[in-house]
């Protein structure tokens, strides 16, 4: 059984890397085939990253240390650098198991990241949490329904904390245990297999802060009362304080080293978990003064083990040395115990059957598998189903009972069970350019590099349509609607991410594409519905699929919207998310008014697209959504701007580039009658993902303080956290 780790093991920390190693070398020494998730989640990095200008020589030999043992010591997998790399690739993995670490700390991370709920792979694989922690002692506000959502993911769920079983019980109805450390599941053998001897030569007191910055006075304090109690020197893991009789710094040793300075130590003193649990399984003398923070797991594990007595808060409280001799084997007996049941839940996990979910929408009725695309509606001969709208303005479809003839044809058509992604000819006609168009005012009229307007001349040329979605003041959706002449277009080139309206869309593009040629702006999901309602496309339908980070609220927009038309004294006719007249590198949020007023916002500054850009405001199925984060392939091309001046661009002037991407047969023809127009610069599909990378999109509770208060609070109260400036008229 060939069994992935996914857990925060490129940090830079003790702990993160020995938990890391301890999984893997427990499923190693059981049999299985073990393999960490190599995703160097950018935000861990960037905490640990170092300037090799400005870091002193032992920060820097501290970091390839760290690295060192990282590379050298971890079965890793091919390296990831974002979710939606990680669930691009095809795992053969038969079980994942998250954590251990602090993986659902939504304040490391922003929010909760999907990747470590095992986010990824194939359906039949098991999905396993393991000693996972929130690090803290609450929830955060509105974070219940974005826990209960990724607790789905798990096939078996386990936490290291009792406060976080407790947390968690209610919003999921499977069981939580609690459960041992991955450090504690392995014996002082094991670790000896990694560890490196101290060069020290005599007895020493080693002192382990668990944080590199800020000083812990009874931490510190704690520690020259033992050395002078016990003349003994001090080794510490810090530069900045100096003790009275010190040995020397421990500063720049990686886990190995750093295993050899507790197991060869005459003494502990921390205020570290881990230092504290490698005191144990070392069998050495220790004195743990408990963390500023979250102090739980430490007390906890103490108890567990009746060495409550050796969490001491003061020098002053350093009473009765004598009392703090440890009989190691009562110690052991009591780990057994526990290591015993951890291990239990750990293979049970492993090895039980998993319930695999096939419930669609229409059963389940959760908001997170339903995309909204309405394929359900047009597929229904009995006309049973209709769309209706949430409080946040988002479709879903419902089914009128008395019409229904249960013919199932809308559960066999839904997308989500379908799962229609790459189109079966894209490996014979996969190409990759980056493209701009030689003429500079095509460029400036496009969002991109100006191939839209020249696909949609290719298809006028065949006496053909073009069809895309425009923004309805009435409804506050994007509409669909048809154009035959370059004329027609400019609506098109606009960028919208409200949610379309989808009602017998289907049954319309069917129509539009009977008689003549069609080039069709769609979403990879709306095209996915297209393919799950006509089995094949039509030769006559060229789906030209559009870059996508989801769907914002339709009822966001119109709060917002009203809020700027009440300031204008007139209704909206138009917006734009990125208006590009003056130039690539000032890209604006544009208002358009019936009055001919205009707003417009910096896009960096607009706190309606800042919202949307911190996925704040998407339809529930965009965080989930497995088409958008597909490798492109759902239609029979995509064009994207390639956003910023990129060294990529090959282009001096400061007008868009487009990424061009083609799939299918009828993608190349297209774009082999248009290639004379452009510089073309064909990129492999690697430097494509560096140009254009997908984005997946983390849910996060300010989601649900937004969407839930439309309702309740001003819309300038609720998008403050978002933007910094107003915007400007003009």
């Amino acid at each position: 059984m060939k069994v992935g780790i996914i857990t925060f093991h490129s940090a830079h920390n003790y702990g993160a890397s020995l938990q890391t190693w301890a999984m893997q070398r427990f499923l190693t020494a059981n049999g299985y085939e073990a393999e960490v998730v190599n995703y160097r989640n950018s935000k861990i990095d960037k905490a640990y990253r170092i300037d090799k200008k400005k870091s002193s020589s032992t920060m820097i030999k501290r970091h390839h240390a760290f690295e060192k043992f990282i590379a050298e010591k971890l079965n890793l997998s091919t390296p990831y650098g974002t979710l939606a790399a990680i669930q691009n690739e095809e795992h053969d993995y038969d079980a994942v198991i998250a954590g251990s670490d602090q993986i659902w700390n939504m304040s490391i991370l922003g929010g909760l990241n999907s990747a470590y709920f095992a986010d990824f792979g194939d359906s039949s694989m098991k999905r396993i949490s393991y000693a996972a922690s929130i690090g803290t002692d609450e929830l955060p506000i509105g974070s219940e329904v974005v826990f209960q959502h990724h607790l789905k993911l798990l096939n078996f769920v386990s936490v290291r904390e009792a406060k976080a079983q407790e947390m968690l019980k209610n919003l999921t109805d499977k069981e939580i245990s609690v459960v041992l450390d991955p450090t504690l599941l392995l014996s002082q053998a094991d670790f000896n297999e990694i560890r490196v001897p101290s060069d020290c030569k005599q007895p020493y007191i080693y002192l382990h802060n668990v944080h590199l910055t800020g000083e812990y006075e009874a931490l510190n304090a704690m520690a020259e009362e033992l050395s002078a109690r016990l003349k003994l020197p001090i080794v510490k893991n810090r530069d900045e304080i100096l003790f009275a009789n010190e040995l020397k710094p421990f500063t720049s040793g990686g886990p190995s080293e750093f295993l050899g300075m507790i197991s060869d130590a005459a003494y502990v003193v921390t205020d570290s978990f881990h230092a504290t649990v490698f005191s144990i399984l070392y069998h050495k003398d220790f004195i743990t003064v408990p963390p500023l923070k979250r102090p739980d797991r430490l007390y906890y594990l103490l108890e567990s083990l009746h060495l409550q007595n050796h969490i001491i808060e003061s020098r002053h409280d350093l009473h009765d040395m004598d009392a703090l001799r440890i009989n190691y084997d009562d110690v052991e007996s009591a780990l057994a115990d526990l290591r015993l049941s951890s291990i239990d839940f750990l293979m049970n996990s492993l090895h039980q059957n998993a319930e695999k979910s096939t419930s669609l929408y229409f059963d389940s009725h959760d908001d997170f598998i339903c995309y909204g695309c309405g394929v359900c509606q047009s597929v229904c001969p009995a006309k049973a189903i209709h769309m209706e709208t949430d409080a946040a303005g988002f479709s879903y479809p419902v089914t009128n009972e008395a019409l229904c003839t249960h013919c199932d044809l809308c559960r066999k058509s839904c997308i989500e069970k379908k799962h229609p992604l790459q189109n079966p000819d894209i490996a014979e006609y996969l190409k990759h350019y980056l493209a701009h168009h030689l003429d500079l005012y095509t460029r400036m009229l496009s969002q991109e590099g100006g191939v839209i307007p020249e696909l949609l001349n290719a298809v006028f040329n065949l006496g053909g349509k073009a069809a895309g979605f425009i923004y309805d003041p009435a409804s506050h959706r994007t509409i669909l609607r048809t154009a035959d002449s370059a004329d027609d277009c400019m609506p098109f080139y606009r960028v919208h991410f409200i949610e379309p309206e989808v009602t017998d869309f289907a049954l319309q593009i069917r129509e539009l594409s009977s008689d003549s040629p069609l080039l069709l702006f769609a979403t990879p999901c709306l095209i996915a519905s297209l393919k799950s309602f006509f089995g094949e496309l039509p030769e006559n339908l060229y789906c030209v699929e559009q870059q996508c980070d989801g769907y914002m609220s339709p009822a966001l927009l119109q709060a917002y919207t009203s809020y700027l038309e009440s300031d204008v004294k007139s209704p909206l006719s138009a917006y734009s998310f990125r208006e590009k007249k003056n130039g690539r590198e000032k890209v604006q949020v544009v208002f358009e008014f019936d009055n001919q007023e205009r707003i417009t916002e910096n896009y960096a500054d607009s706190c309606l697209f800042q919202a949307y850009h911190q996925a704040a405001t998407q339809r529930p199925s965009c965080y989930t959504c497995r088409f958008r984060r597909a490798k492109r392939g759902i239609g029979d091309l995509s064009v994207s701007p390639v956003p910023g001046n990129r060294q990529e661009d090959f282009t001096n002037d400061d007008n868009s580039v487009s990424l061009v991407c083609v799939y299918t047969r009828k993608g190349y023809e297209l774009m082999d009658q248009i290639r004379d127009q452009f510089a073309l610069k064909p990129v492999t599909e690697e430097e494509a993902e560096k140009v254009l990378p997908l984005r997946s999109l983390n849910l996060t509770s300010q989601r649900q303080s937004l969407l839930e208060s439309l309702s309740t609070a001003p819309i300038r109260q609720l998008l403050r956290p978002f933007a910094a400036k107003p915007p400007k008229k003009k």
